[in-house]
């Protein structure tokens, strides 16, 4: 689990005006880790189960690292190299579109009818923006701000690098019909002109 890195600071205090939220880290490296312990346990990988421990003992240490590996792999979301699952419980709950740090345009959706030809602009706009993918059995929204993104489906959130982002189009677990909402234009930047903006529009 990780506070977050230097690599999302950017994109959350612009975006949602926040820290980075407390996330969980996961890559190949996992993967390979469960393949090792399952190797030095000499068991099957579909044959484990969760109660199956021995007492104190250096093996059952490796069994629990194993079953807790396998498990959080299990409920993540599929990727190539490495994801970033929020973990944050306070996250989500107050994760709230129209009072965020931002102003977007919803009167005026860019429509782009696949995942590839969305990602194509939004690599070249370098303004947050708010996607929300139509062609899907449960809502998925996506925003996104100078390559990072934020993944929400359901209850879950994840934070995307842009190569993880390109893996997950090539994977097809973005979808189609997507609708993408600009923010609105700063006067001098985001942070400083949402201020302004807040200032303007506030009631006596």
């Amino acid at each position: 689990m990780n506070r977050g890195l230097p690599l999302f600071e950017e994109f959350f205090e612009v975006v949602f005006g926040t820290k980075v939220p407390a996330y969980q880290r996961f890559s190949q490296d996992d993967r390979n880790r469960t393949d090792e312990l399952a190797k030095d346990l000499s068991i099957e990988w579909n044959k484990f189960s969760d109660d199956d421990y021995a007492d104190d003992s250096d093996k059952s240490e490796k069994k629990r690292e194993y079953v807790k590996l396998r498990k959080e792999l299990k409920e993540s979301k599929p990727f190539l190299f490495e994801i970033y699952k929020i973990v944050d419980g306070e996250f989500m709950p107050n994760l709230n579109i129209e009072n965020g740090k931002v102003m977007y345009n919803f009167r005026q959706p860019l429509n782009f009818p696949d995942a590839q030809s969305w990602w194509d602009f939004i690599q070249t706009y370098n303004s947050p923006t708010i996607s929300i993918v139509k062609n899907r059995s449960a809502q998925l929204w996506i925003w996104s701000f100078r390559g990072t993104s934020l993944f929400v489906e359901g209850s879950e959130a994840y934070i995307m690098t842009p190569e993880e982002m390109q893996n997950q189009i090539y994977l097809d677990m973005i979808g189609s019909n997507i609708d993408c909402y600009l923010s609105l234009a700063p006067i001098i930047n985001f942070l400083g002109r949402n201020e302004l903006w807040y200032r303007l529009n506030r009631p006596e």
